[in-house]
């Protein structure tokens, strides 16, 4: 039972403080490689921020949103910043229009992006699942005129993390059912071992010292029946010496 619960414990610690840490790492690593790609297509001279247009549709081609969408394998949503009243994004182009995130679903995240300045990421549940964002506000002489937003899905990082979940379990499984085992072994061996010293002692108790014990380990229990075995060839000695006295007397 001991050996069970080490091993329960040591599955449970590694199941609920390693893998939620996993998750959490292959997260920020797919947020970081999504930013990166923003970058690489938002910044630069020659980048959508530099020539960026709401009110002229040729600017922007969507021709090479799409391809970009296509070469990163993600979703791609150019969200118009409206000039009057208060912040407020209207989408101009989405990549995926049929399916994957919507508008509703990035206008918080990009309006985020707008207030600050600065790209903006995070994993939000959206109609399409849970889903890495990046906000990625672009600029024209230092003002934000719009927000590119690039959605890669998390299934393949979830996949793979419950892979790792279900490998642990399975793995503790077999480890908590060879601990069982193993400590009904032990705990067994040490019983018929027990149970032998107290056979051997019920004997010396009713007088008979013809069963000598031996050790059969070097351990605390084989310690006591070479201790006991001694014992017990004293008992013997004496109970002959005992004997041969009284045949003398008599």
């Amino acid at each position: 039972v001991v050996f069970g619960l080490i091993v329960f414990g040591a599955v449970g610690t590694i199941y609920l403080t390693v893998t939620p840490r996993l998750e959490e790492r292959l997260q920020e690593q797919k947020l970081d490689r999504l930013q990166a790609d923003a970058k690489r297509y938002v910044d630069g001279e020659r980048g959508w921020a530099a020539i960026y247009g709401p009110e002229s549709e040729s600017v922007l081609p969507e021709t090479r949103v799409e391809g970009a969408a296509a070469a990163i394998s993600a979703e791609v949503l150019i969200l118009d910043l409206l000039s009057s009243g208060p912040a407020s994004l209207v989408e101009n182009f989405d990549s995926a229009p049929d399916g994957g995130v919507t508008e509703s679903d990035v206008q918080n995240l990009a309006l985020e992006a707008v207030r600050a300045g600065r790209p903006v990421a995070a994993t939000p549940m959206t109609g399409a699942g849970r889903q890495a964002v990046v906000a990625y506000p672009l600029t024209q002489e230092k003002k934000v005129v719009g927000v590119a937003v690039f959605a890669d899905t998390l299934d393949e990082v979830e996949g793979s993390v419950d892979l790792i979940r279900r490998q642990i379990l399975l793995s503790g499984g077999i480890a908590l059912a060879i601990a069982l085992l193993a400590g009904y072994l032990v705990a067994r061996a040490l019983s018929q071992r027990v149970g032998r010293l107290e056979h051997a002692a019920r004997k010396v108790a009713a007088g008979d010292f013809s069963n000598p014990i031996r050790a059969d380990s070097d351990d605390e229990l084989g310690q006591l029946a070479a201790a006991f075995d001694d014992m017990q060839n004293q008992l013997a000695r004496l109970d002959r010496a005992r004997k041969q006295f009284i045949a003398s007397a008599s």
